[in-house]
């Protein structure tokens, strides 16, 4: 298994907390990582060798999805609202 971190980011490059960011692999399996006040999110013990779709929800922003090849750890996996 592998760890993917990274931060979610304001357009102005601040971090924003309480979001919540999941990794959907293709058999439908969900990992749930909510942001610190800071925007730093960490999944521990992902499955490794398959392809997640990672998403992001927080209230009156959007996030677009982006589908990333798990091999090995992912560290700095920023994600930015559109």
């Amino acid at each position: 298994s592998v760890s993917v971190s990274g931060q979610v980011l304001s357009q102005g490059k601040v971090g924003i907390g309480s979001v919540r960011v999941t990794l959907t692999d293709n058999r439908g399996n969900v990992f749930t990582a909510l942001t610190n006040p800071f925007g730093y999110y960490v999944f521990d013990s992902v499955p490794s060798g398959d392809s997640y779709v990672l998403s992001a929800q927080a209230r009156g922003l959007s996030f677009a999805s982006r589908v990333i090849s798990l091999t090995d750890n992912i560290a700095g996996l920023d994600i930015s609202p559109q």
